[in-house]
C-alpha cells in the first residue's frame, strides 16, 4: 500500500510499512489523541490458509512512517468505521463471520465494548438521528 503526504506544495510518497500478507477488505482514516490512525479490516489471512479469524491493525501516524498501534482479533470483516459520540470515540468492525463488534479508545488503545448479534453482516455504518430530543443509532 502506497502512502503520500501533502508537502503544502506536493505529494510526497511516504514510508507506509503496512502489512500485505492479508485481503484487507475496508480501511478507516481518522484523528485520535492528536495522530493520524489508520485501522484496516483483514477479510482473511491469506498467509494462513485463507483462514476468516485474523487480526485487524490500527496504525499510528508517527515521524513520517505508520507504526503498529494495537492488532484486533476479527472474524471476517468487510467494513471498519470510525465514529464519536459524547465525547466517546469508537471503531465499528462488520464482522462477517461473527458478531458486529464496537471498540472503545480507553486512551492508549481500542478495548471491545459491546457485541451484535447479526449474521452475514456486509457493512456497518454508524449515524445519528435526533427525533423529539432521543438520539436513535
Amino acid at each position: 500500500m502506497q502512502v503520500y503526504q501533502w508537502n503544502g506544495t506536493k505529494f510526497v510518497l511516504q514510508n507506509a510499512n503496512l502489512d500485505f500478507t492479508r485481503s484487507a477488505s475496508s480501511l478507516a482514516v481518522f484523528v485520535n489523541a492528536g495522530t493520524v490512525k489508520v485501522a484496516i479490516a483483514f477479510f482473511n489471512d491469506s498467509a494462513s490458509s485463507q483462514s476468516y479469524q485474523t487480526k485487524s491493525p490500527i496504525y499510528e501516524w508517527r515521524t513520517n512512517t505508520f507504526a503498529l498501534l494495537q492488532e484486533i482479533d476479527t472474524n471476517g470483516p468487510l467494513g471498519v468505521e470510525y465514529f464519536e459520540h459524547k465525547g466517546g470515540q469508537y471503531l465499528v468492525f462488520a464482522n462477517s463471520k461473527a458478531s458486529v463488534e464496537i471498540f472503545q479508545w480507553t486512551g492508549s488503545r481500542f478495548n471491545s465494548v459491546q457485541l451484535l448479534a447479526t449474521s452475514n453482516v456486509l457493512s456497518a455504518k454508524p449515524y445519528a438521528v435526533l427525533s423529539n430530543g432521543n438520539t436513535f443509532y
